[in-house]
């Protein structure tokens, strides 16, 4: 999984200036890489620093405001440091300020501006997804229309996933042989079972949520 990061200042100036760089469930990794491809762009904009907070221990990189002077550390309020472990030892730097995400990888589809959080959030889905052999784009369409702010991925996919079949009958008729008795119903009577009148029945009842892809129906217990 990887996103494209293009610099926008330099887009704007009619040139590609951007990287491919790996999608990660860690937001600080992400911006790492995001702030090296925007340091080198041929157009910045704004002068940047890093800085470091010693009350909380947060590092940040901040955009030099028109005053200068020294900012307060956006998690605790407390006044931040220059850390000079930092790019440049804590000097301010060129850099160019904002980027958009202009194509993925194995992400499923991906809005321009999204996050890095979005991203961090769906790497987590598709990383969780992917044990049960779900395609990513199923998996994050299904999370989003089925779960709740507080449903962690792995616990959603282990619950709530029913399984891959061709089609809906095809998953009516596993799921009343694995369920019913039906070893006792002579072969003659089960010759006679309506299996797609049984199969538009879970379609109609709402227990469970179908996602197609490829030919290929992926099934969910909606609630």
């Amino acid at each position: 999984m990887r996103i494209y990061v293009a610099c926008l200042a330099s887009y704007s100036a009619g040139v590609l200036h951007g990287a491919w760089i790996p999608a990660s469930s860690d937001v600080d990794e992400m911006e790492d890489a995001v702030r090296a491809i925007l340091r080198a762009s041929p157009f910045p904009n704004v002068m940047r620093r890093d800085w470091h907070c010693e009350s909380c221990g947060a590092d940040e990189t901040l955009t030099e405001g028109d005053k200068g002077g020294i900012p307060p550390c956006p998690h605790c309020g407390e006044m931040m440091v220059p850390n000079v472990d930092g790019y440049n030892g804590g000097n301010p730097y060129p850099s160019a300020e904002e980027y958009a995400i202009h194509d993925s990888e194995g992400l499923g589809p991906i809005e321009e501006y999204a996050s890095l959080s979005d991203i961090a959030r769906r790497v987590t889905i598709i990383e969780a997804a992917d044990a049960y052999g779900i395609p990513a784009d199923i998996a994050v369409e299904a999370f989003r229309d089925l779960a709740d702010n507080q449903t962690e991925p792995d616990e959603f996919f282990s619950e709530r996933y029913h399984g891959a079949f061709s089609s809906w009958r095809e998953m009516a008729a596993e799921y009343i042989w694995e369920t019913q008795d039906i070893n006792q119903v002579p072969e003659w009577l089960i010759n006679h079972i309506d299996w797609d009148s049984i199969a538009r029945d879970f379609q109609f009842s709402g227990e469970l949520t179908a996602y197609q892809h490829d030919g290929t129906f992926y099934f969910f217990h909606s609630y």
